[in-house]
């Protein structure tokens, strides 16, 4: 079905007041098509245009037809021709390998689980947090610097410091952070309060995001890394 169709006939349904148990069936399915964008079709046109006689084609054969042609492409051209597209034309960024930093070779959807062909790891997807590790010494955040998966922490004696995902800390490391090691980005206005800690040995171990583009275009000015410890429910 025409993906622009399948969207207002959705939409219509969703906002009827009262649908039928017919209409609900239909709104069921409809959800279900939203996922998926077609890429091609075909009509008897397109077999006219290449000289053949449409004059007999019923919709079977027609079915058949963008069947065959659906299953040939699939084998043949729609995974390189996805891949090349979707990387080098569009610039969708590839999940890449927590250990090694190599991107990712194929994603298994039934163990949640990624492949790395180049140092042959693997590893569980995990969605993101909102939570950061403060990375210092004697750990090594050099590999978040390079692949740009973190924010510069500027309040450590350690220069290299970094706030980097959570989710990516447990990959790369292997073992869970230490519970005085977690911050959150909280942003303005909520972040207001933590500006207003009073006491001098709290408010050290928490520091303002002013000092770099990036931590400052992603959360925001007025914004600040506050310890999980400290954050108020």
């Amino acid at each position: 079905m025409n993906r622009q169709l399948t969207e207002d006939l959705h939409q219509y349904f969703l906002q009827k007041k009262a649908l039928t148990s017919d209409e609900n069936y239909l709104l069921m399915r409809l959800t279900g098509e939203l996922p998926y964008f077609s890429i091609s079709h075909i009509c008897r046109n397109d077999l006219e245009g290449k000289g053949f006689d449409i004059s007999n084609v019923t919709d079977s054969v027609m079915s058949q037809l963008a069947g065959k042609l659906g299953n040939d492409y699939c084998e043949q051209l729609f995974w390189i021709s996805m891949e090349i597209i979707a990387e080098e034309c569009l610039k969708i960024p590839r999940h890449i390998c927590p250990k090694c930093g190599e991107k990712a070779a194929e994603y298994d959807s039934v163990d949640n689980t990624f492949q790395c062909s180049s140092c042959e790891n693997s590893w569980k997807k995990e969605e993101p947090t909102g939570r950061y590790v403060l990375v210092e010494f004697p750990e090594d955040p050099s590999f978040f610097e390079e692949h740009e998966l973190g924010y510069p922490c500027f309040n450590s004696d350690d220069n290299g410091a970094m706030y980097v995902p959570e989710h990516l800390y447990r990959a790369h490391f292997g073992k869970e952070p230490k519970a005085d090691t977690l911050y959150r980005p909280v942003q303005w206005p909520e972040s207001q309060i933590y500006f207003e800690i009073e006491s001098e040995s709290t408010t050290a171990l928490c520091e303002l995001i002013e000092a770099d583009a990036k931590s400052l275009e992603d959360f925001g000015s007025s914004s600040i890394w506050v310890p999980l410890c400290l954050i108020k429910k």
